[in-house]
């Protein structure tokens, strides 16, 4: 399977459903990465601590930060009411599972609108919230906007044990790396915030806003720990201690580990098992019975069918990711060939492209990327997409 980089959450997919993969990274299939409350909430927060962080960052004194900390406050309000504004992720709530006392979680949608009383409602009838009169805002995004504020609030204002924008120098926030280890391995991934602690200690902080942690001994395994421990040492080589914590800013908790050389070495033993594995995955594995991972997916149902449809005498065929649409001349194509039978969850049949002369047909799993997307000749005569 395709495996151009890997990272803490692809090896997390694999692991959890090979098929998922396929479809997710693969044939990119649309439907497998459509945006979910958990996914959005989490983003929300990360966004204005982003934003807070690098306004942080800015700062040349603990004096002026300490100065214009209620103007900050502000902004990383409106930071997060933006982020709302762009995604509506309220609408995307349908109360998904219970929490251990049977209580659904999340909100409903729609939520009842209260909007006469709303402290969010201003006097002109609009929803400050997503910056609209609220008469036009489909649902109440305020006990999904008031949760993740919350954690954001208590990061920033409250945190007095955890102070991580407040001691130590801000590094980056968001920092996204991309590096090449030995036989070509090469890892991706986004850092939340890098702190320098003093001259010879940097730490990496990854903040989780869900209900899961992990203690300490469980820390010491993953993948993400020690992914961004190894990416650490190479990105900032000068320190002599790094410290890879996980920031649970919904339990209050973080955990904390030091990986040492021996562990490095282990880590990228594990990242090159993992890298091969994908990649010489021919037949990825579906299992026969639906479980959690369904409900954030297509759906059991539709992921067989889907598989059904790769499956040629009885054998599961993987499609190539490179994409042939033809034979070139001087006058252009002599001859027009669909690419591989990338088929739609939503359609059995193939979908015409639009906006482009260069071919017929676009799988599904490519089907962005072929509207809008460079191509190139190859040696051979085919296009591959830029």
């Amino acid at each position: 399977m395709d495996c151009s980089a890997l990272s803490p959450s692809r090896i997390a997919t694999t692991k959890n459903c090979e098929f998922k993969y396929f479809l997710q990274y693969h044939i990119r299939l649309p439907e497998a990465k459509e945006s979910n409350i958990y996914g959005l909430k989490g983003t929300a927060a990360h966004t204005a601590l982003e934003f807070y962080g690098n306004h942080i960052r800015l700062l040349k004194s603990p004096e002026l930060a300490e100065e214009l900390k209620d103007k900050t406050s502000v902004d990383y309000i409106q930071a997060l009411k933006d982020y709302y504004a762009e995604t509506k992720l309220w609408k995307t709530d349908d109360r998904y599972g219970t929490d251990r006392k049977g209580n659904p979680k999340g909100f409903p949608h729609p939520v009842a609108k209260q909007c006469e009383i709303c402290p969010w409602a201003t006097k002109a009838g609009l929803c400050s919230i997503v910056n609209k009169p609220y008469v036009s805002v489909e649902g109440c995004p305020q006990p999904n906007f008031e949760d993740d504020l919350s954690l954001v609030h208590w990061t920033i204002e409250e945190a007095d044990e955890y102070p991580v924008f407040t001691e130590g120098e801000i590094i980056g926030c968001e920092v996204e790396f991309t590096l090449e280890l030995e036989d070509g391995v090469i890892i991706r991934g986004v850092i939340d915030l890098v702190v320098k602690q003093d001259d010879d200690t940097l730490e990496i902080i990854d903040f989780k806003s869900g209900n899961k942690t992990l203690g300490y001994d469980a820390a010491l395994t993953d993948p993400q720990m020690r992914i961004y421990s190894m990416a650490a040492k190479i990105l900032w080589p000068e320190y002599e201690t790094y410290i890879t914590s996980l920031f649970y800013i919904r339990k209050r908790k973080m955990v904390s580990c030091v990986f040492g050389e021996q562990d490095d070495k282990d880590t990228l033993k594990a990242v090159k098992s993992h890298w091969n594995k994908i990649r010489n995955n021919k037949n990825p594995y579906r299992s026969q019975r639906s479980f959690w991972l369904c409900n954030f997916c297509v759906g059991h149902d539709t992921c067989g069918q889907i598989q059904d449809n790769y499956r040629k005498n009885g054998r599961f065929m993987l499609p190539t990711i490179r994409c042939g649409y033809g034979q070139f001349n001087q006058r252009g194509y002599t001859k027009e060939e669909p690419c591989w039978g990338g088929l739609s969850a939503e359609s059995p049949k193939k979908i015409t492209a639009s906006n482009t002369h260069k071919m017929t047909y676009a799988c599904c799993g490519h089907i962005n990327l072929h509207k809008g997307g460079e191509y190139e000749r190859e040696p051979d005569g085919g296009a591959i997409i830029r």
